[in-house]
């Protein structure tokens, strides 16, 4: 088991680069112009030499490889960059939305109680409960008729 465990530890790294090298390549496959266009909102967009000035601060006239260099090392940070659609920081509105935690409560009981159920439940049981279950509260198939 733990080599296992070190197995997978080591390929991390390797995965971690995959993943994100696949998100920077999605995200600048739209073009400079696009991204261009995602940063120009708002008065920044009717300001003179406005373009000039977001190219330059954020870098959209570099080479692909320095920006993922670059992108890489802000998201290890933790700097997620400034999100259009929360007016905030991104790590911002990330922790803004996640649901407030209370260990030990009600809530917490419950689901620690059905997630203890639903590993100790076999898959063959488990498969004909969520089948019975879903036919009958959505009436999918006339089911026992």
């Amino acid at each position: 088991m733990a080599t296992f465990i070190i197995r997978r530890l080591m390929f991390l790294p390797l995965v971690a680069f995959v993943v994100t090298l696949v998100v920077f390549a999605v995200i600048w496959s739209m073009g400079p112009d696009v991204l261009l266009r995602a940063y120009m909102t708002g008065n920044a967009s009717k300001s003179p030499n406005a373009e000039q000035r977001i190219v330059e601060k954020y870098g959209l006239d570099r080479p692909a490889v320095v920006m993922y260099f670059k992108w890489f090392g802000n998201t290890l940070r933790g700097d997620m960059g400034y999100s259009l659609t929360a007016s905030s920081r991104v790590s911002e509105a990330i922790l803004a939305r996640l649901p407030a935690m209370h260990p030990d409560g009600f809530t917490d009981s419950v689901f620690g109680f059905l997630s203890i159920v639903g590993w100790a439940t076999p898959d063959y049981v488990m498969a004909l409960l969520i089948l019975v279950g879903s036919f009958t509260i959505f009436g999918w198939l006339p089911i026992g008729e």
